[in-house]
């Protein structure tokens, strides 16, 4: 401190100068040329200083590093290491995140390796302490985290919260345990994550009077505007399964920007490396006639103030020299980034050296007994329910329909549409199974199973066979967990050893191998409008309408209660 504050003086020179820039200052909207003066990885003043080293912008924009203020980095399918470089490429250089899913996997095992990958990481991964594991009492998760496991998960490093409390009708209705895990985190001075889609009202006020704070599962302007108007963190979502963004881009305006973040929630590989991350919501922003300058708190001093994050959102002395350069601020490609004062990336390309981890040792997540497994499903009524998957959508329908009859069972009709599908328990709990229909997905020949089921993460197969469905779950227990097709002469495979969730590769190899994996799907008959894993990723998700199935059986969503196959 003694020697930023001789920097600041203009007593001595500063570790590094950047030169002729425009700078964004966020507090009053204003955009005005000044240095920047960087010592000791902070800002030590604005103005006319000397540096060991100087940069000249040539009067490009300067504004602060982008703040992530919900996501999953387990469904990039990388590890945190991996997904931290990537957006960091984008201007990102903190990110708050939920390791909801290999949480549900692993516990308080998945939440300490979350915060052990990251630990020397290229950009500032906080977390968020997962509320609901297991999400439901209809599936069967890897690990429990009750009230006395959240509570010590809160005193860990890099702690800033309570991850979405997904259950809110429980949080309404006064569930002892989760008002516990919210107290307990208020009483901590930490946040409280919502999940709420489309409550109001009287259940609104509830949710809101138990210390929730934020909602990223907004989806019209009306809902929007009656959680801003009580105050709540409206999160404004652009990830690869939900856009949400699309529909509440016109709430964004000088009198509720205060209270709007940005999120992308879910980010897949290929979507990562080739469209971006907050820089995308933010030139989404632009061109819909939103003030840059506005756009930016959303990413910037907003999230910052929410978590409590007094060291960065703004460009002024004393805080994180956490810095984005840009031509312009509409497209928003960082022409460099900084990460306390260390040039990190430079047009479009990581910097300096990055050491990756290595994962020789991990332990299995997959425990499955392949030859214990019986997918028979009787003939007692010719008709059953089916699953119906929609085009672009993760909710499903019910469809009735009438598979094909063989020795007194229900066989799958690929001619038809009409396949088999399992969601099988593979964390050792009970060897739980259960098996139904799915129509919508298309596939002819072979079959597809994964390791990737939100939210308890079980397998979940499907085949146009029994015998091809034994097949590729064998294989994923081989591969201690992720994404295996097989087209009945080979298989085509994406290893994620890592708790069924994440890949030890890096997020290039991984984007090309889930490639030909979804291609290969497609030339077997999977529909183009359908992607075949991510779809398959939510059939087993109570939470979400209408029809789901878990490896405890056939669940009937909007009733929030299993319901029976037959017809």
């Amino acid at each position: 401190m003694r020697r930023v504050l001789e920097v600041a003086r203009g007593e001595k020179p500063a570790d590094l100068l950047l030169k002729n820039g425009k700078v964004v200052f966020l507090p009053t909207g204003e955009i005005i040329e000044k240095d920047i003066a960087i010592c000791e990885g902070v800002i030590a003043g604005l103005g006319d200083y000397e540096a060991y080293e100087v940069i000249d912008l040539n009067g490009a924009y300067v504004t602060p590093g982008f703040i992530e203020s919900h996501v999953h980095i387990e469904s990039s399918l990388v590890t945190p290491l991996e997904f931290l470089k990537a957006v960091a490429l984008y201007g990102t250089t903190t990110v708050v995140a939920d390791p909801h899913e290999i949480a549900n996997v692993m516990g308080l095992e998945g939440i300490k390796f979350m915060l052990e990958d990251s630990k020397n990481a290229i950009i500032d991964l906080f977390l968020e302490v997962p509320s609901c594991v297991p999400a439901t009492s209809l599936e069967t998760a890897g690990a429990e985290l009750d009230e006395g496991a959240v509570q010590a998960a809160l005193k860990y490093p890099r702690i800033v919260g309570l991850g979405e409390v997904m259950d809110f009708p429980g949080v309404v209705l006064g569930d002892d345990d989760l008002l516990t895990k919210i107290e307990k985190t208020k009483a901590m001075g930490m946040e409280v994550a919502g999940h709420a889609p489309m409550i109001g009202d009287k259940w609104l006020n509830a949710y809101l009077a138990s210390g929730v704070q934020s909602d990223h599962e907004v989806a019209t302007v009306e809902e929007g505007l009656e959680k801003l108007r009580y105050g709540m963190y409206v999160l404004l979502r652009y990830g690869s399964a939900a856009k949400d963004i699309f529909n509440l881009y016109s709430l964004v305006n000088e009198k509720t920007s205060e209270f709007l973040l940005l999120c992308a929630d879910d980010r897949h590989p290929e979507d990562l490396l080739n469209e971006g991350h907050l820089n995308m919501h933010l030139s989404f922003l632009v061109k819909k006639g939103i003030d840059p300058v506005i756009a930016l708190r959303l990413a910037t001093i907003n999230p910052a103030r929410y978590f409590g994050f007094k060291d960065r959102g703004i460009i002024a002395p004393g805080k994180l020299a956490d810095l984005n350069v840009f031509e312009d601020l509409e497209k928003f490609t960082p022409k460099m980034v900084f990460k306390r004062g260390r040039l990190i990336v430079k047009d479009g390309e990581i910097a300096d050296g990055l050491k990756r981890n290595l994962y020789d040792s991990f332990p299995n997540t997959v425990h499955v007994d392949v030859s214990s497994l019986n997918l028979d499903i009787p003939a007692r009524s010719n008709k059953v329910k089916a699953i119906k998957l929609l085009p672009h959508q993760i909710i499903t329908e019910c469809e009735i329909v009438e598979p094909r009859v063989e020795g007194g069972l229900l066989q799958a009709d690929p001619q038809r549409d009409i396949l088999k599908v399992a969601v099988i328990e593979r964390h050792g709990k009970n060897g739980g199974m259960a098996a139904g229909f799915l129509t919508g997905y298309g596939l002819k020949k072979g079959a597809i199973a994964q390791t990737i089921s939100h939210d308890s993460h079980n397998i979940v197969a499907v085949g146009v066979a029994d015998e091809a469905i034994l097949k590729v779950v064998e294989r994923l227990r081989e591969i201690k967990g992720g994404i295996v097709l097989w087209d009945e002469e080979e298989f085509y495979e994406l290893p994620l050893p890592i708790g069924g969730l994440m890949s030890t590769l890096p997020l290039e190899e991984v984007k090309d191998r889930l490639k030909i994996i979804l291609k290969r799907a497609e030339n077997l008959g999977v529909k183009p409008e359908i992607d075949a894993v991510l779809s398959l990723g939510f059939i087993a998700l109570p939470v979400i309408p209408n029809l789901r199935l878990s490896d405890r059986g056939l669940i009937d969503s909007s009733k929030i209660e299993f319901t029976s196959l037959w017809v």
